[in-house]
């Protein structure tokens, strides 16, 4: 998504980089999904490109059910 977002916007990841104060290396990593990024990292390139973020913790994830999920949980 990142990189998508950031060639439609005809930036360069060094492009990028200056204007979020990170190096071009971190860019690479964030789109390629290669290694542990910050969320405030995250945040600060989607900002940039217009993106929304939302974060779930994993913990949470684990615990919310799909609709279809509760619909089995039910006695028939």
């Amino acid at each position: 998504v990142f990189e998508k977002r950031r060639k439609l916007l005809n930036l360069k990841q060094k492009d990028l980089a200056n204007e979020t104060s990170l190096s071009q290396a971190v860019i690479s990593k964030i789109e390629s999904g290669s290694g542990w990024v910050a969320p405030e990292t995250l945040y600060k390139v989607a900002k940039r490109l217009g993106l929304q973020m939302r974060f779930v913790p994993d913990f949470m994830e684990s615990r919310v059910k799909t609709k279809s999920e509760r619909s089995s949980d039910r006695p028939s």
